[in-house]
């Protein structure tokens, strides 16, 4: 059970990143068991290519080198690895997937009119982060992004569907805004199989901690509409600006533009 991500809000308490719903896509592992319970790894990853063919995205990973692209069959197919390496029981007693987040409803109906095309994929509600200010935050907070085998290797709370911290403050606290997992138990037959709905919850999710920052939202948006001012009017290639309080060493402002 995935917990509920922490809120980043201002010394005010506006929300600067904050949980939304949204659509998301899944896969249904069943379609593709061998009779020995392993996944037929070429033909999902035919899938997958089809997927990401059909929608024209790939998902975008941070990491000490910068930032690069991620296909969903890449990204499906290396968590997949790393469960078979090192935890196979795994493999065998999963379901479904969380492979994307967040499409827009033209997506999902694209999806659906050719549920044919792509055995195991369905589309329904999920959630996703949003960030109210946009791009004058962005290089504050950073972005979440989807969870990948190598994460998996260096995060111990984490699961390969759940999402991340991939740059600036998400990064930073991510442990803090991800909370604590839960667990439930469901009765399966020995190929793995769920034989009934009754779930029993062995220990409840905990949400994730709000994370208050010192920056003044309203002040930081009036900086950026100065250097964005000042940039155009000026001819200049970018801009930035700080305000700190002197007496507590507090940040209040840290903007730049573009």
């Amino acid at each position: 059970m995935t917990p509920y991500r922490g809120v980043i809000l201002d010394r005010h308490g506006k929300k600067l990143a904050e949980n939304t719903p949204s659509v998301n896509v899944f896969v249904d592992l069943e379609e593709y068991r061998e009779d020995d319970r392993s996944i037929d790894t070429v033909a999902l990853g035919e899938m997958l290519d089809s997927l990401d063919e059909l929608l024209s995205r790939s998902e975008r990973v941070s990491d000490n080198e910068g930032e690069t692209s991620v296909t969903t069959k890449e990204k499906v197919l290396t968590t997949l690895k790393y469960w078979e390496d090192t935890d196979p029981g795994r493999i065998y007693y999963t379901h479904q997937l969380d492979i994307i987040t967040g499409i827009t409803n033209d997506e999902a109906v694209l999806i659906k009119s050719r549920q044919d095309q792509f055995p195991g994929v369905s589309v329904d509600d999920g959630s996703k982060r949003h960030y109210p200010q946009g791009e004058i935050f962005a290089h504050i907070l950073g972005y979440t992004g989807d969870v990948f085998a190598e994460d998996l290797e260096k995060l111990d709370y984490i699961g390969a569907t759940d999402s991340i911290g991939r740059f600036g403050v998400e990064r930073l606290y991510d442990k803090e805004l991800f909370g604590q997992k839960g667990e439930i138990a469901r009765e399966v037959d020995s190929s793995g199989n769920v034989v009934t709905d009754n779930e029993i919850e062995l220990k409840p999710a905990i949400s994730g901690d709000s994370l208050y920052l010192t920056l003044d939202s309203q002040a930081q948006i009036k900086m950026y509409e100065l250097l964005k001012d000042g940039v155009g009017r000026f001819g200049a290639t970018g801009g930035a600006g700080i305000i700190e309080d002197v007496e507590t060493g507090e940040v209040l402002v840290l903007a730049s533009y573009p």
